[in-house]
């Protein structure tokens, strides 16, 4: 029989779970779009953002009240803040891949690498939702994909560096795509977060192999 303790702590990560699927599935949308603005369903991005917003709130007003109430030792309150933290990083990547899609432009090739990029991630999510809950963590696999995903927000920024030397951005399009640059960049940084807090989830440790492999990946 569990004790409140376990199913109380299950239950914080059974809502990491929950926001985790729901940005998953952002992801997904956004992916399905392949840069066609017309066919953007914004209702749908805006209610799925404010109901990543909600269940973000729930899990850090649910994590003090487990702070408070059980007092857990050392190690079990740091998995706790990490839960919490977990639920924060997803919480603000699917605000950003929100300013993303706010920033589509249809008629430019440069949304092709995007959605293959917002494809990426949706792996990527499939993997910490392996790795949070089902510790089938396979990190080389993880690293692998955020690589890819790094590697193309370079190639991106390089492509959009030789088309404005060109002049082949029209004036009324760079403010547009530097704000593309702009979150991509903090994408990578936070998903870079939520792999080093994951990491500690798996390995109980933030020095481990596998993170600092991620993080020189992603610096």
């Amino acid at each position: 029989m569990n004790t409140v303790y376990e199913i109380e702590y299950n239950a914080l990560k059974g809502t990491v779970e929950e926001i985790s699927n729901r940005v998953d599935d952002l992801v997904e949308k956004v992916s399905s779009f392949g840069g066609n603005r017309p066919g953007i369903d914004f209702d749908y991005i805006k209610y799925a953002l404010k109901q990543i917003e909600e269940k973000s709130h729930e899990l850090e007003s649910e994590t003090l009240r487990f702070l408070v109430e059980h007092r857990p030792k050392d190690s079990d309150l740091r998995s706790v803040l990490v839960l919490a933290r977990l639920g924060s990083k997803f919480a603000e990547i699917g605000l950003t891949i929100g300013s993303l899609v706010d920033e589509f432009e249809a008629s430019h090739p440069f949304n092709k690498l995007l959605s293959k990029i917002t494809g990426l991630m949706r792996e990527v999510f499939g993997e910490f939702n392996n790795g949070i809950i089902d510790e089938d963590f396979d990190s080389d696999l993880l690293t692998s994909k955020i690589c890819e995903i790094q590697n193309l927000i370079h190639s991106w920024y390089g492509d959009f560096s030789v088309e404005l030397g060109r002049h082949q951005i029209s004036p009324e399009h760079v403010v547009n795509y530097v704000r593309y640059a702009s979150s991509l960049e903090q994408t990578g940084r936070l998903l870079k977060a939520v792999v080093t807090d994951l990491v500690y989830m798996i390995t109980g440790s933030y020095d481990s192999s596998s993170c600092a492999c991620m993080v020189l990946a992603l610096e």
